[in-house]
């Protein structure tokens, strides 16, 4: 009897010693916990959030053109023929109007078959009709006069016979990468001038950064005011603008 006294004793006693144990983890936790809470609250009472803008004006540096043509015949050899024909008026186009053979870029043939259409209007019968063939034909130069010029004059080729489409030109900016990097850098310094005015107001110092985040870039034609959460990309413009955003929190006292 005594033996089993002793034994209950001992387990009463262990489980005392675990249940003491529990609580003093348990309220470790739960400091810590308020601690570092505590800690993040200050953290952001004592930060400021601005976001730093920079801009700059850029000329593209180099151009595209680019042209469809169409040929349609009863016979697929007809239409290659016809085609072949439109490929070399344009081309020779090209080289007399100082645009070199090896800046040249020949698109494939595509070839589409035509069918009769129904009486009613709508869809299309089994009964082949002929062939639709077309090409693009295309060249890129950092004379962006000449991209100009051809892609306003290149329609003088309708004069030849050619079925030809010509669109608008492209610009493009080169060093676009390069650039970025310097953006960045503008817009983070833009963000620390905009903190320290607003910390000053309040007799407040910035000190470090804490964190930054980029946003989007944007590269539209010259005075735009288009903006895009995704960014902008303008390809049709020669001068154009690049803006660049970030957002920085520092830590102020």
């Amino acid at each position: 009897m005594e033996n089993k006294n002793i034994s209950k004793g001992n387990n009463a006693a262990g489980i005392g010693l675990f249940l003491a144990v529990g609580v003093i983890i348990g309220a470790w936790i739960l400091g810590w916990h308020f601690t570092e809470a505590k800690r993040i609250d200050n953290a952001h009472r004592n930060s400021i959030e601005v976001k730093g803008y920079a801009q700059k004006d850029i000329e593209s540096d180099l151009g595209q053109w680019m042209s469809l043509l169409k040929s349609k015949s009863n016979d697929l050899t007809s239409a290659y023929t016809i085609i072949n024909d439109y490929k070399a008026k344009t081309v020779k186009y090209l080289r007399d109007n100082g645009i070199a053979e090896k800046d040249i870029k020949l698109g494939a043939v595509y070839t589409r078959e035509i069918f009769q259409q129904k009486d009613n209007g709508y869809g299309e019968t089994n009964h082949l009709e002929g062939y639709e063939l077309t090409m693009n034909i295309s060249f890129q130069s950092k004379n962006l006069d000449k991209v100009e010029e051809i892609s306003q004059k290149a329609t003088d080729l309708i004069q030849q016979g050619v079925n030809i489409s010509s669109f608008e030109p492209q610009f493009f900016y080169t060093k676009i990468e390069d650039l970025k990097l310097e953006m960045l850098g503008e817009a983070s310094k833009n963000a620390y001038e905009r903190a320290e005015k607003l910390a000053g107001n309040t007799d407040s110092e910035v000190g470090t950064l804490q964190s930054a985040s980029q946003g989007v870039f944007q590269i539209t034609s010259r005075n735009s005011t288009e903006v895009s959460d995704y960014g902008s990309f303008d390809t049709q413009s020669r001068l154009k603008t690049i803006k660049a955003v970030i957002t920085a929190s520092f830590s102020v006292k």
